[in-house]
């Protein structure tokens, strides 16, 4: 079985088919609540970039000197 993301795994000594499903949900359960901190530090990043270049031409048009019209 893969590691939880974000938790160790240690080895229980049993094979796949030997334990038991409640606790792989579990497992499951908890690695899709789980936050990850690097992706929500990118949206923080990618949105301030982009209020950035709404906010001054200047910097949009060095930044993105192909673009048409960055105000839109």
């Amino acid at each position: 079985m893969a590691a939880v993301k974000g938790a160790a795994r240690t080895d229980d000594g049993l094979q796949a088919d030997e334990r038991g499903l409640a606790a792989e949900l579990d497992a499951e359960k908890a690695a899709k609540n789980a936050k990850d901190v690097l992706l929500n530090e990118a949206v923080h990043i990618l949105a301030d970039e982009v209020g950035l270049l709404k906010t001054d031409t200047r910097l949009a048009s060095r930044v993105l000197p192909y673009a048409v019209d960055v105000g839109k």
